[in-house]
């Protein structure tokens, strides 16, 4: 706590200009403090006039029961691999979507393989702006195909 000697001079000329500042902040500081000992008081006196309840557990029901299907379990024929993704060995080819009027790059489609089932998502296709030019182009991937083919450096052989 500071005393009147260690007040710098410039807070001992503000106080003494605004001598009603300081003692309503003073009494507010009191107010504040008598408050929170008349809350703990309450407390303290709630604590000790309550009795303490001993920790019983809550008696719970049983939740409804619904009416469901019997589970029937699955029979695979012997030998049989799980797998995720079955080939059909049929030969399809790709379902390629054909370009569409440029959108701003919104739209993406999906290129299908149809040999697996469920299909397989091969790569997806659409408008895209160019890395290197910044002009608008379809690209036929737009994950890995950045650049159209004006900008696109030439790809080794291998």
């Amino acid at each position: 706590m500071t005393t009147l000697a260690d007040t710098p001079a410039w807070l001992a000329a503000w106080q003494a200009d605004n001598r009603e500042r300081v003692e309503a902040g003073a009494k507010r500081a009191a107010e504040q403090a008598a408050q929170r000992e008349a809350r703990a008081a309450q407390r303290a006196a709630r604590a000790t006039s309550t009795p303490k309840r001993e920790a019983s557990p809550k008696p719970r029901t049983a939740p409804a029961q619904r009416a469901q299907a019997p589970k029937v379990e699955k029979v695979k024929p012997a030998g049989a691999k799980a797998r995720l993704h079955e080939p059909q060995g049929l030969g399809h080819d790709l379902e390629e979507p054909e370009a569409w009027p440029w959108d701003g790059g919104r739209r993406r489609e999906q290129v299908l393989d149809h040999n697996f089932r469920p299909p397989r998502v091969v790569r997806q296709v659409g408008w895209r702006c160019c890395m290197k030019c910044g002009k608008a182009y379809f690209s036929q991937d737009v994950i890995r195909q950045r650049m159209c083919d004006g900008c696109r450096p030439e790809q080794p052989p291998w």
